[in-house]
């Protein structure tokens, strides 16, 4: 569960005890909930896509960075409803753009 930060650090400490180094994170945690009309997204929704698509970018990332060395990259994927919301998945695309 990507919404832990818990999860994150064992991801990074279990790489780095089976690989030996850690050089490349991609973070594409997401959840896209469909939804006709804004009066439908509940608050439980809302926080959940947030906490999904939002916060583990953070949390891996903090627990990354530790660990990467020179060279390597961190992958932060986006989606094209950052450029153009869509309205069938609105707390979706608040939570890309």
């Amino acid at each position: 569960d990507l919404r832990k930060p818990s999860t994150s650090k064992l991801a990074v400490s279990r790489t780095i005890e089976t690989y030996g180094s850690l050089d490349i994170v991609v973070n594409n945690a997401a959840v896209q909930p469909y939804t006709k009309d804004i009066m439908d997204v509940t608050d439980e929704q809302l926080e959940d896509t947030f906490r999904t698509n939002v916060f583990p970018l953070f949390y891996m990332t903090k627990a990354a960075l530790p660990h990467l060395k020179q060279g390597s990259v961190i992958i932060n994927t986006a989606s094209r409803v950052a450029y153009e919301g869509e309205k069938n998945v609105l707390d979706y695309s608040a939570s890309k753009g």
